[in-house]
């Protein structure tokens, strides 16, 4: 079988070096899958682009210069349209604007570690064992628990539902 279907890679893509640095880390700690980190969104489109299938997730920043985190996303999914994406800003985006943009989750910055491993699993647990990530018109949610979106006051996490696309 190809190396590449066997592990697969998880495409990080945020400019600011040192959350870039914290995330891939954080994600390190997970099993199955080799963190990919890229703080430059046009590289990390060309590095998915070179080899499309051997990525199984994308978890990118919003708020990004010359390509924001939805036009990255938009670009990637055009290559693998079941590809889950996770969108992590601390700007100020709602819930509502990932949704509608019909990409998978969102996660507010900053985030607790335990919310991102959490938000990961279910994105790319939901593709290892249903064979598919999420597309329009496919809901995720009687596949998945609730996890945290954590508030932007790191002393003050929220609970609340984790949101799936659910177009």
């Amino acid at each position: 079988m190809n190396a590449a279907l066997q592990f697969k890679r998880w495409l990080v893509v945020d400019d600011d070096p040192t959350l870039l640095a914290l995330t891939a880390q954080v994600l390190r700690t997970l099993p199955g899958g080799e963190v990919v980190a890229c703080d430059d969104p046009q590289r990390a489109l060309g590095l998915f682009l070179a080899a499309p299938e051997s990525f199984e997730i994308l978890v990118t920043d919003f708020d990004m210069p010359v390509l924001n985190g939805f036009g990255l996303a938009s670009r990637v999914r055009a290559q693998a349209p079941r590809l889950p994406v996770l969108v992590l800003s601390g700007s100020g985006l709602q819930v509502g604007e990932v949704l509608a943009a019909g990409l998978d989750a969102f996660l507010a910055k900053p985030f607790l570690p335990k919310d991102l491993l959490e938000a990961v699993r279910i994105l790319i647990g939901s593709r290892r064992h249903h064979g598919r990530g999420t597309s329009r018109g496919e809901s995720l949610a009687p596949r998945i628990s609730p996890v945290l979106t954590a508030a932007k006051s790191p002393a003050a996490p929220v609970p609340e539902p984790f949101l799936m696309n659910s177009r």
